[in-house]
């Protein structure tokens, strides 16, 4: 079993210096229908190829998926990572989206999508997890929103620290339009909210507002929970809120999945929820009109 400490959890490859990837873009919220019958992760990835773009982060707002593929966080069996990936999963259709994220890049050179999502099954149990490709979208379809990065590339490869694949952002020539933001990776151990402020510090924002966010947390500690979240992590569906200066006392609500596949939501104290693997985090600038 792996051990978790104040910082997170103990990898086995070298710690990079830098805990934070950011690349400032712009911004804005498309609405777009993945229709019936398509794959979600290739829906979300021609919807993103249609706005211009390679990169992207995007929420899951509602609609159906006739079938999940999926899996939920894990020890690793060989101990030779710090967590790792369940057996698949699956969940027959039709089941109702209550939200999720995803981030959209590249992998190997060829598109790729990364989603965690929250659902309700047929026999009304609220389930989550980190999709696998055979997902597929069922008959009401599913809305979402797209932030478009134009200006970014986001490419998905094995991190030496983790061992495990994550997206990195790098800035790659182009420029959109829309409201200022920050796409930033969030290394193994550090505080998301701290991380966070600092990135809102750098770029200049009096306030932000965190959306299409996913990744994993140790924990999360959700105070005055009744049920602590099983380790080693939990795999974070998304997370919410608004920081910077001018944000007033910030807060971040996280709706995330543990090893024994219980959902988890609410207000988490982020100093005592590190960030596990990654955080894939979009800021985007508030600016009162």
């Amino acid at each position: 079993m792996t051990a978790a400490t104040a910082a997170g959890l103990r990898h086995p490859g070298p710690a990079a210096p830098e805990r934070i990837v950011a690349v400032p873009a712009r911004t804005r919220a498309v609405a777009v229908d993945l229709p019936a019958g398509a794959g979600l992760a290739a829906a979300l990835q021609d919807a993103v190829h249609r706005l211009g773009v390679t990169a992207a982060q995007v929420e899951l707002l509602g609609g159906t998926l006739r079938e999940v593929s999926y899996c939920i966080p894990a020890y690793c069996a060989d101990g030779s990572r710090a967590a790792h990936y369940s057996a698949t999963r699956g969940s027959a259709g039709p089941v109702a989206v209550v939200a999720g994220a995803a981030g959209i890049g590249t992998r190997d050179g060829a598109p790729f999508t990364h989603a965690h999502v929250a659902w309700v099954d047929r026999a009304g149990s609220l389930l989550g997890g980190h999709l696998w490709p055979a997902t597929t979208v069922g008959a009401t379809g599913v809305q979402a929103l797209v932030f478009p990065l134009a200006g970014v590339c986001n490419e998905s490869a094995e991190d030496p620290e983790t061992l495990l694949p994550v997206f990195t952002p790098r800035p790659t020539a182009g420029t959109g339009d829309g409201a200022r933001a920050v796409t930033a990776r969030v290394r193994p151990g550090a505080d998301l909210l701290a991380a966070a402020t600092r990135i809102c510090a750098d770029a200049g924002f009096r306030r932000a507002m965190v959306r299409g966010t996913l990744g994993s947390l140790v924990g999360p500690l959700f105070p005055g929970a009744g049920r602590a979240a099983a380790g080693p992590c939990t795999e974070v569906i998304s997370v919410r809120g608004v920081v910077g200066p001018d944000a007033g006392p910030s807060e971040l609500h996280a709706l995330a999945v543990d090893s024994d596949g219980v959902v988890h939501g609410g207000v988490f104290d982020p100093a005592a929820s590190p960030v596990a693997v990654t955080v894939e985090l979009l800021l985007i600038e508030v600016v009162d009109r």
